[in-house]
């Protein structure tokens, strides 16, 4: 008795939470490149710790069916954070710039430099390389842009790097 009101409840949930979304995905888009600047792919912060943007980034593109005239892009980021103090709270923070132009790369159309914080991070459970130091400690970001969607249609390259 108990498990098929159970079961009810929770498919009541499912159809009810899926049906009302204010913000459907209409069709998902082909990802433009994504280059990573490999001058500025790395920061050294006050207690030498490294930060390294790794050549891991995921790309999610696709329309909303509120804002048809734009595209959504979703850009997921992997960091390596290498010679972290153990047993101490890591808060810091460094700034990613984002620069998406055309694909013949005569136009701006975004630019933004969004602050990442690196609070709290701790790094007790990492491998040690030291009495004092881990070995590292991967961590991620993400960031949305919005793109017209004629911009979007004539190719873009999106370019990050770590400022």
């Amino acid at each position: 008795m108990y498990k098929n009101i159970f079961l009810i409840a929770i498919l009541t949930q499912l159809i009810l939470g899926c049906s009302l979304k204010k913000d459907e995905i209409l069709f998902s888009q082909q990802c433009p490149k994504h280059l990573i600047v490999g001058d500025s792919k790395s920061k050294i912060f006050n207690n030498n710790s490294f930060l390294t943007m790794m050549n891991v980034t995921q790309l999610n593109c696709y329309n909303l069916k509120k804002s048809l005239d734009f595209v959504n892009i979703d850009i997921t980021h992997l960091y390596s954070i290498e010679s972290m103090p153990i047993n101490k709270k890591f808060m810091d923070y460094f700034e990613l710039v984002v620069l998406v132009t055309d694909r013949e790369e005569t136009k701006r159309l975004f630019y933004d430099e969004f602050i990442i914080p690196l609070n709290n991070v701790t790094n007790a459970n990492n491998m040690k390389t030291g009495p004092i130091y881990v070995d590292s400690l991967k961590t991620t970001s993400f960031t949305n842009i919005q793109i017209n969607y004629e911009d979007y249609k004539s190719g873009l390259r999106i370019f990050s790097a770590i400022k």
